[in-house]
């Protein structure tokens, strides 16, 4: 089928509507690797990263950011990997952490730090050096996870409002002020119930919930360094693509995709993470969470078999749109190219998930034309730097 590109009204908006094949020859965008470092042997303390979400971010400088979330620290290095200073780290003061998310560091050398201590979003403010410089709580509700555009007047956020007999689970996008901008999914949820923490039954029932919530549709956005600002549902393959600031809507990109089951070695990964994550929520109950537990959980909550067609949005330097598809059972991500009319011109891959995390949002960030990632190799995390090449116009 060839590409057909149709002027229709999506309400106001214009759309691109793209086929299963391409109308011209590929043009992809190919990743090259420059530079990678992270736990070798012999490599000291700063090398040896863990957590569920390692984070990288990059200054305008070159200096390497990286968010050890298991560690809770931020360490800083120069462009060729090797160690400068730690920025900060654990603890009660100013400025530290008790369960960091990430560390972003934007346009103007400012940082921007999230800390979801006693589940609630805390966004902490460096200047230019990094230091500390203050902080703000997000009020009512809290923003569990989020990631930043190159700016920081936009961001992504998974928000989870006010608790009450049941509550609402959103994600969308906010702008400084924490205010929504685009809200993109909203689901009701239950408070959990203390009391019940050590039925396998209620577990069951609860941890199905929470799978529900997370497999099932969710919001997505994408921020490129020229204010370029996309967003999706991970339901459905059609991308808005929004003016400078999310002031408004002005193409709707749409294309046409063949749905793929998920595999038994996706599914056991899935397994896997899950039963991390509970372990780490609720670490007194570790010996209930067994495999099984979460088997029968992701079963009791009618996950579509179906991978969604989307699981995260970016954006290159020269403002190129990746829509990445999904992980393979080797951990390669592949992602579909957009150039800036909305058309589909190619495809982009790495391995070892560097483009996005279905949980904590890009683990690529691009910065004066070179991308960083966090990659997960044999257990361990790297910080890789590539080279972009696009071969498109």
């Amino acid at each position: 089928m060839l590409l057909t590109v149709l002027m229709l009204l999506y309400g106001d908006l214009p759309q691109v509507h793209n086929g299963l094949a391409l109308s011209e020859p590929s043009k992809d965008v190919r990743f090259i690797e420059e530079l990678r470092f992270g736990a070798e042997p012999n490599k000291p303390d700063e090398y040896q990263w863990s957590g569920v979400c390692v984070k990288v971010s990059v200054g305008p400088d070159g200096r390497i950011y990286v968010a050890d979330t298991g560690e809770n620290r931020v360490l800083c290095f120069d462009d060729q990997g090797q160690f400068i200073k730690l920025v900060s780290q654990k603890g009660n003061g100013p400025g530290e952490f008790q369960t960091l998310i990430f560390f972003s560091v934007l346009q103007n050398g400012e940082a921007v730090a999230m800390d979801a201590f006693n589940d609630t979003g805390r966004f902490f403010y460096f200047n230019a050096e990094p230091k500390f410089v203050h902080q703000i709580s997000p009020k009512p509700g809290s923003v569990r996870r989020s990631h930043l555009s190159p700016d920081g007047q936009l961001l992504w956020a998974h928000y989870i409002g006010p608790y009450s007999a049941s509550f609402e689970v959103s994600t969308g996008v906010m702008n400084a002020r924490f205010e929504w901008i685009e809200k993109l999914t909203t689901t009701a949820m239950e408070p959990f119930d203390g009391s019940q923490m050590r039925d396998p039954g209620y577990l069951r029932k609860r941890f199905a919930k929470n799978i529900a919530q997370d497999l099932g549709t969710r919001g997505l956005a994408g921020f490129g360094e020229h204010g370029e600002a996309f967003t999706a549902r991970s339901d459905a393959y059609i991308i808005t693509r929004w003016e400078k600031g999310m002031s408004r809507p002005i193409q709707k990109i749409q294309k046409d995709f063949q749905p793929q089951l998920r595999t038994a070695a996706q599914t056991e990964m899935l397994i896997e993470d899950y039963r991390a994550r509970f372990l780490a929520d609720i670490p007194p109950i570790a010996e209930l969470i067994t495999p099984g537990l979460i088997a029968d959980a992701l079963e009791k909550s009618e996950v579509s078999p179906v991978k969604p067609p989307l699981t995260g949005l970016l954006v290159t330097t020269q403002g190129t749109l990746l829509a990445v598809r999904g992980t393979s059972d080797d951990g390669t991500q592949t992602a579909d190219v957009f150039n800036r009319s909305g058309t589909w011109i190619g495809r982009a891959t790495v391995p070892n998930q560097g483009f996005v995390d279905s949980d904590f949002g890009p683990n690529m960030v691009f910065r004066n034309g070179l991308a960083y990632c966090i990659e997960t190799v044999d257990g361990t995390f790297q910080v890789v730097r590539y080279r972009v090449v696009e071969e498109g116009p």
